[in-house]
């Protein structure tokens, strides 16, 4: 029965769940965008003034390559006894929260695809494995408790747990259901592409949002996988890495793209060239929604009917990141603001365009810049970064050309601080000299000069909380910063 293929015995069977209620956002960060409505928002107290970048907690390098788009996962048990999780191409590192001491390593025989899932209710985690399975793992001990039959595929997306299933797309194309007290399959859903697309699901638990790289976005019943709704084919070349944002008080959802026609979008709005507004920077919306409403293949943040899955309002946000891959999804914060990084300020013609955070409820005709409107910290838009809200405020990290720095803004106030790799070496102690030989577990000779501040252009992941603290991985190091 375990050489048994799940791509060869996929039954599309019945399942009895009940409803688990919907949990309040945590000081802890248990999957990728935090809770199962991936808004990326936590209630942690951690506060920007109180982070002091001279020091760090602890720090562990790691030379087993740690995937850029997997969120470190924290699971906050008191005192002693949380963790903080590191998903690793060797396997996951259970590590203690305040020393950074390993407390437990589960060995996966192929590289892990994404963040694991850890269930609290159980303390279960799900590792989402490229060996084609999903792993069950007690969180306390490291211990397998059950792993799936194989899919067709590797499993590159993040698990999300509800309705007693685990839910997880592979690259076979499928949508896959499995039951989480022993891993047998409850249903599968086929679409025309890999799903590389996580899950999540609306606030009841009945109605599981994903999309597939055949460029379409789906809802399924949670229950029993049958489709609910099925969107429009959208340009560009299909979903990856991350996940749709499924609004906590309005029947929507957001799914981040890819962007269309890579080389003449990315020139026209992106790299050196005329940006489509006046150089002084506004706060409405208008003109944003104006241009994309004339040019709706620029659109790269959709907004959807949460039933139906047909397109809603216009999102101002113009596209930010690199010409392939998707854009990072938005985050939400307590009060419904949908917060995404966008350009909105051109300094001069012939200079990249900038701006970062555009806070914008949804129908209103303004929007909240942060840092601020036309002031430093500003970030160019071909530079990717990875956000989370908790403490009342906007943490991120940050790709590109000048790699491995980030900051925090908070959302009420114009407080903030920004790091760079000069003050993370500072911060790591004594070995950061040798900062570029760990950097991505690449083994790569130390650099000078700016070839040497160079990580990746690609995809990024957030800070995380846990119990006052934020934890971060940059270069293939895990980073504990403390109040």
């Amino acid at each position: 029965m375990a050489n048994k293929s799940l791509f060869v015995t996929r039954l599309a069977l019945g399942v009895a769940g009940f409803f688990l209620a919907v949990t309040p956002a945590a000081a802890d960060w248990p999957m990728a965008g935090q809770n199962n409505q991936r808004t990326s928002y936590s209630s942690a107290d951690t506060s920007p003034s109180s982070i002091d970048l001279s020091s760090a907690c602890w720090s562990k390098k790691f030379t087993d390559y740690i995937p850029s788009k997997a969120h470190i996962i924290t699971v906050d048990r008191g005192t002693t006894n949380s963790m903080v999780y590191v998903p690793t191409a060797a396997g996951v590192y259970a590590l203690n929260a305040l020393t950074g001491a390993q407390v437990w390593f589960y060995q996966t025989p192929l590289p892990v695809g994404h963040s694991p899932t850890v269930d609290k209710t159980t303390d279960t985690m799900y590792i989402p494995v490229l060996d084609k399975t999903i792993h069950a793992v007690n969180a306390t001990t490291g211990v397998k408790k059950w792993q799936t039959l194989k899919a067709g595929g590797g499993f590159l997306t993040s698990p999300l747990v509800a309705n007693n299933l685990v839910y997880a797309g592979n690259r076979d194309g499928y949508m896959y259901a499995f039951r989480t007290t022993d891993g047998s399959l409850a249903w599968s859903y086929q679409t025309g592409g890999p799903v590389d697309y996580s899950p999540a699901i609306n606030s009841g638990n009945s109605v599981l949002y994903f999309a597939s790289a055949d460029s379409y976005a789906y809802a399924l019943n949670a229950l029993t996988g049958a489709l609910n709704a099925k969107s429009v084919k959208f340009q560009g070349h299909g979903f990856y890495s991350f996940w749709p944002v499924v609004h906590p008080s309005l029947n929507r959802v957001l799914f981040a793209r890819s962007l269309n026609y890579p080389d003449d979008n990315y020139i026209d709005e992106n790299q050196r060239s005329v940006f489509p507004f006046e150089s002084q920077a506004s706060n409405s919306v208008a003109p944003f929604i104006a241009y994309h409403t004339s040019n709706p293949d620029r659109r790269s943040l959709q907004i959807l009917d949460s039933t139906t899955l047909a397109e809603q309002e216009i999102a101002p946000y113009m596209w930010w990141g690199n010409p392939n891959g998707n854009r990072y999804p938005p985050a939400i914060d307590g009060n419904g603001t949908v917060w995404a990084l966008s350009a909105w300020y051109q300094i001069s013609a012939g200079e990249f365009p900038k701006g970062r955070y555009m806070g914008w409820k949804i129908g209103s005709n303004t929007f909240t810049p942060k840092p601020d409107l036309t002031g430093g910290d500003l970030e160019s838009t071909d530079e990717p970064e990875a956000i989370a809200i908790f403490g009342g405020s906007i943490w991120h990290s940050d790709g590109g050309d000048g790699a491995d720095k980030g900051g925090v803004a908070s959302i009420s106030t114009s407080n903030r601080q920004m790091w760079d790799p000069n003050s993370l070496y500072t911060m790591v102690g004594a070995w950061y000299s040798n900062w570029n030989l760990f950097r991505y577990g690449n083994g790569l000779v130390n650099q000078s000069g700016w070839a040497g501040i160079r990580g990746t252009h690609g995809n990024q992941n957030p800070p995380v909380p846990l119990r006052g603290k934020a934890y971060v991985h940059r270069s293939n190091t895990v980073i504990c910063m403390q109040p």
